[in-house]
């Protein structure tokens, strides 16, 4: 693989893998990144050779951002993500919030390694970073922001991105820190909350594997497939599953499919006879492919926030719901025609 010095690092891209990677993203409709999507096809050439040389379709990432609506023009950040390896890094370190208000003119949210190619700014991120965007194992990523983007879709900005007054530039990069700082603190939250779930399998001696990130959402799409009733609107159940802010249990707080509640549920799953199993993790986006499932209780979910396990063949599924008053659920759903 070429190796690439940008800044302060070294990296070694896998094109191929990142450009198979991008080609199954569906890119986001929110009006920003779509923005940002009309921008790509008029960014400056050394602008699209960087992109290019990780193998990242830019057009597919998702960014945020705010319009200026006297200057017409947006300022937008966002995440990019890419296979391969670090031969050199030097992983930001974030300034405090002190010394953001201290140099208004910082440079983006990082010291010293951030670099620029046209209108952006680029610092790179570790693992865990990309990670939490839904990368697969083995991709880092990139941050970047981008100042004066021209306003290119024919439609009018929506109210939530115009900026109500102006603001300095010291600020804007300060509303930038307070977003990778909330990425930082979900980072952390995530990692602690997953090793408890680990160290909790391995102490019931359950083996298991962790999935990638695609297999997860696969899984997840596989799921709902399997256990919805073919009477059941598919439309309407995919909004209220995988909708924002939704989760797959939804199936059965909203009444698309019936399923044992409550005690009955966890007498139902701690009877069940259980061999290989997957166990999904709906708050931290990540999940788990068990051995020697017959070693889990329904007492033993009962520590984790907001879990699935599921049967291999789905011939059976239980649901921890976060809320107390809500679930557990247990399901046998039936052979479904189409399957």
């Amino acid at each position: 693989m070429e190796i690439l010095k940008y800044g302060e690092f070294e990296v070694s891209p896998d094109i191929q893998i990142t450009k198979d990677y991008y080609s199954g993203l569906i890119p986001s409709q929110a009006q920003m990144s779509r923005n940002f999507a009309a921008y790509c096809t008029v960014m400056s050439g050394e602008e699209k050779a960087f992109f290019e040389s990780l193998g990242i379709d830019a057009a597919k990432i998702n960014v945020a951002g705010i319009y200026d609506k006297k200057g017409k023009v947006a300022f937008c950040f966002g995440t990019a993500c890419f296979a391969g390896e670090y031969l050199k890094q030097d992983l930001p370190e974030l300034a405090t919030p002190e010394e953001v208000l201290a140099n208004p003119e910082l440079v983006f949210v990082y010291k010293d390694n951030s670099f620029e190619i046209g209108k952006f700014k680029f610092a790179f991120e570790g693992e865990e970073f990309a990670a939490a965007h839904g990368a697969p194992e083995g991709f880092m990523a990139v941050n970047f922001t981008l100042a004066d983007v021209p306003w290119l879709l024919d439609e009018r900005p929506e109210k939530d991105i115009i900026m109500r007054e102006p603001i300095k530039k010291w600020e804007v990069h300060k509303r930038v820190w307070n977003a990778v700082k909330a990425k930082k603190a979900s980072l952390d939250y995530k990692r602690n909350s997953l090793k408890f779930i680990e160290e909790t399998l391995a102490e019931c001696g359950i083996e298991f594997r962790k999935m990638g990130g695609r297999e997860y959402e696969r899984y997840r799409a596989e799921w709902l497939k399997r256990m919805t009733p073919d009477f059941a609107g598919e439309k309407k159940v995919r909004a209220d599953c995988l909708g924002e802010g939704a989760y797959l249990w939804h199936l059965f707080s909203y009444s698309h499919a019936h399923a044992i509640e409550g005690e009955a549920a966890s007498a139902e799953f701690d009877a069940t006879k259980k061999c290989k199993s997957i166990l999904l993790c709906n708050w931290d986006e990540k999940g788990y492919v068990l051995s020697h499932t017959y070693k889990l209780r329904a007492e033993t979910l009962e520590k984790f926030t907001d879990v699935i396990v599921t049967s291999a063949n789905f011939a059976w599924t239980y649901c921890k719901t976060h809320e107390s008053d809500i679930g557990p659920y247990f399901y046998r759903p039936k052979k479904k025609n189409n399957i």
